[in-house]
């Protein structure tokens, strides 16, 4: 059995605050650390379980975040940034995706740090339903046929996932207080909760639900600036819908998720 780990920073256990996610602030090598812990956790629950190969890919930002001083030796590491940012590297190959350390989608109520994978989008629609992060990913592993097996996070991320695909199981770490305050477990606390949770997951694999969604897809994007709108359309079948929005029509995930990728890279930094 293979199985394939994305791991963000912001739903980590004891990540609460901006200085702990971006490099070079005050709080970040401790949070890589705790993310390490957290990864190591549901490495060791998924082994537990049967796993025979365990991939994971350090999804948060520039994907250079895990200690691999410190990483599980029983697993393979994917860093840097491919595209699709987050999901790179899953194909039908793997039985399996966990998704460790996720948050909810911007403008979620009492999550930390919600956002949909960066500031460079306020908003992110897929056939008419608003998506984050949470159901990019599922449904990019549905597109091979691979469920979503666990979420670990905060309280609203775990909701989302749950809302999303109801055969998916959650590891809650803390309770959001705010957008940067959090209830959080004890790390042993969290760590136990997410290696039981990955090994009831992998165990039960042949009960999941792949997330799938009808193709065509209609992506609609909205900015926060209009400078990031104007660059986007000037891309072929990207059509203007709005002063800061725009939309085209994929034939599949991998498209519309690398799309995705390539619209991050677009935003306006004045």
């Amino acid at each position: 059995m293979k199985v394939f780990i994305s791991a963000d920073l912001e739903g980590v256990s004891g990540v609460v605050s901006m200085d702990d996610v971006f490099p070079g602030r005050e709080g970040y090598p401790d949070a890589c650390q705790m993310m390490t812990g957290d990864v190591n956790a549901a490495v060791e629950g998924a082994l537990a379980a049967g796993a025979d190969d365990v991939v994971v890919f350090d999804a948060h930002a520039g994907g250079r975040n895990l200690d691999l001083e410190a990483l599980h030796p029983g697993a393979q590491v994917i860093r840097g940034q491919p595209v699709p940012v987050m999901v790179g590297g899953l194909d039908d190959g793997f039985d399996a995706l966990l998704l460790i350390g996720y948050h909810a989608m911007r403008g979620t109520a009492d999550a930390v740090m919600d956002h949909t994978y960066t500031s460079a989008f306020n908003r992110v629609w897929i056939n008419g339903s608003e998506v984050g992060e949470v159901a990019l990913a599922a449904a990019f592993a549905g597109h091979y046929g691979v469920p979503v097996a666990m979420i670990s996070g905060d309280e609203k991320v775990c909701e989302e996932g749950s809302a999303l695909v109801p055969t998916t199981l959650t590891a809650l770490v803390k309770w959001g207080m705010g957008r940067h305050a959090a209830h959080c477990l004890s790390l042993e606390q969290a760590r136990t909760r997410i290696r039981d949770t990955a090994s009831r997951a992998v165990a039960g694999i042949d009960h999941m639900v792949p997330y799938v969604l009808d193709a065509p897809l209609a992506l609609e994007v909205e900015y926060p600036s209009t400078a990031s709108a104007d660059r986007a359309a000037w891309l072929p079948t990207v059509e203007r819908k709005g002063p800061r929005r725009i939309a085209c029509t994929l034939g599949d995930m991998p498209s519309l998720v690398g799309l995705l990728s390539v619209l991050v890279g677009l935003t306006d930094k004045s």
